[in-house]
């Protein structure tokens, strides 16, 4: 494993040297005092007289920041994991290392367990200082350690699929491809599924977001995550709340199937860059 240490170690420099992390880690610092400001300026109220307006405001919040980390997650795919191997064999960098004794599958596993450790490290820290924000403002909100761990589950295999799909767009595709793929996979598969809860069930819509939801489980991940910080089915506003919501419950089922889907991808993804010729 030491040959899968050094590209990890390799791919966080290289991260660090193009300023990626840096503009990732603004871009979240900006967000978070403005969500902070944000939650700051809604009112409380009573809970004898109005039971229901700070559960509303609560879900909003909930909502923007579960937007917020999908949009970052896309970002992660588009913008650093779509150009991996395609920009190292641009620059010549991929020849150089494979001059080394490195094997094709120990590149591919150290390039996405980098992306990996980086998102296991910051996606949660991101998530604790929203929660913490929250429950600042709203005392009795704060969430058990069960109910935090499936949150954070359920995000953290959403963004790793779509790091491993980008990983596996660079292997086949050119830069701009493999970024314009995945972002239209990503986008496309949550409009279906919008489109899929305010259409009448049995059509072919209905059959067709019930095939993607295997083939590309990222919204029900996000369904998922959202369902739990919410306090599921408990929660009136969760499954009536548009297409950025919930519109029935998603079993974590989803989440043991997104374990598989992982090792199926980046098996396949090592496959792939095995058999092509530099």
């Amino acid at each position: 494993m030491h040959n899968v240490r050094l590209i990890i170690i390799m791919t966080l420099k290289e991260l660090i040297r193009r300023k990626t992390l840096p503009i990732l880690v603004g871009m979240t610092i900006i967000f978070l005092i403005i969500f902070d400001l944000e939650i700051r300026q809604q009112p409380l109220y009573s809970v004898a007289t109005n039971p229901l307006a700070n559960l509303t405001t609560l879900f909003g919040d909930k909502l923007l920041a579960a937007f917020f980390i999908n949009l970052f997650m896309t970002f992660i795919g588009i913008f650093i994991v779509a150009g991996f191997i395609a920009n190292d064999v641009e620059n010549g960098t991929l020849f150089v290392i494979m001059a080394r004794p490195i094997k094709r599958w120990q590149l591919i596993l150290g390039k996405w367990l980098a992306i990996a450790l980086m998102e296991g490290l910051y996606l949660p820290l991101v998530v604790l200082v929203i929660q913490n924000v929250i429950s600042s403002h709203f005392p009795g909100t704060g969430l058990s350690g069960k109910t935090m761990v499936q949150l954070l589950v359920a995000f953290l295999a959403e963004s790793w699929i779509v790091s491993i799909l980008a990983l596996l767009g660079s292997i086949i595709l050119p830069q701009v491809a493999a970024a314009i793929t995945v972002a239209v996979a990503f986008v496309g598969n949550f409009i279906l599924d919008s489109i899929a809860q305010f259409s009448p069930q049995g059509t072919w819509v209905h059959r067709l977001a019930f095939l993607f939801q295997f083939l590309l489980p990222t919204d029900k991940l996000y369904q998922r995550a959202l369902y739990e910080w919410n306090g599921g089915a408990s929660n009136p506003f969760l499954l009536a709340s548009g297409p950025l919501g919930v519109s029935q419950p998603v079993s974590f089922g989803i989440v043991i199937y997104a374990a598989f889907y992982i090792v199926g991808a980046l098996w396949l993804a090592c496959m792939i860059f095995d058999r092509l010729d530099f």
